[in-house]
Order: C-alpha cells, then structure tokens, then sequence
C-alpha cells in the first residue's frame, strides 16, 4: 500500500496514477481481512467482538482524521508530496514491522 501511495505522488500520467490506485485497492483488500482475522485468533473469545469493533473504530476514525491532517501539509507542500511522503513513511514502518517480525519468529523458533 506504502508503494501506491508513492506511485499515486509521483505519478506524471494517468495510467501511472490508475496503477498506483489498483496496487492500492488490492493492499487495502488484503490488509483489512487479514487484520481482522489476526487480532480475532489472538483475542481471547470474550474480547473479540470489543477487539474487532476498535479495528473498524480505526479504520473509520483514520479516514475522518486524513484529510483534517492532510490538508494543510497539501497547502504547503502540494498533493504529489504529500502522497509520496505518506507512502514513503508507510514502507518504512512496513519494513520495520516485517523486520520485528522476523526476529520475533526467529526467537520463538529457537526456543
């Protein structure tokens, strides 16, 4: 999703900014059922309903909050930026969330 949102920022056509929505369509139609049934395996069963309800809490309260935040670095910055300082901060975190988790799987498996 990171990489579409930098494609989106640096997109100089069209067909550039449609295949940088299409990589985003796919990673948010893969990232959001997979996060729900992640969080439902490790919740226990009398939290999960509260556990799954603060996801789509998330979800929704981000989406409203976006643009509030957006909008202003977009005055300043322009939009392209904006898009691309997103989506580069978003492959960051997604490589370092990755890298955490392999390192957490490499101590459980060792242990």
């Amino acid at each position: 999703m990171g990489l579409s949102w930098v494609l989106i920022g640096t997109a100089q056509s069209l067909p550039q900014v449609t295949l940088g929505l299409l990589l985003l369509g796919v990673g948010n139609g893969w990232a959001t059922p997979n996060l729900a049934v992640w969080m439902a395996s490790v919740a226990p069963p009398a939290h999960r309903g509260r556990l799954l309800g603060g996801l789509t809490t998330a979800i929704f309260l981000g989406q409203f909050c976006s643009p509030l935040i957006t909008q202003p670095l977009s005055a300043g910055l322009g939009l392209g930026a904006v898009f691309a300082w997103v989506g580069g901060a978003s492959l960051l975190i997604g490589l370092i969330m990755t890298l955490g988790g392999w390192q957490r799987a490499r101590a459980v498996k060792a242990t």
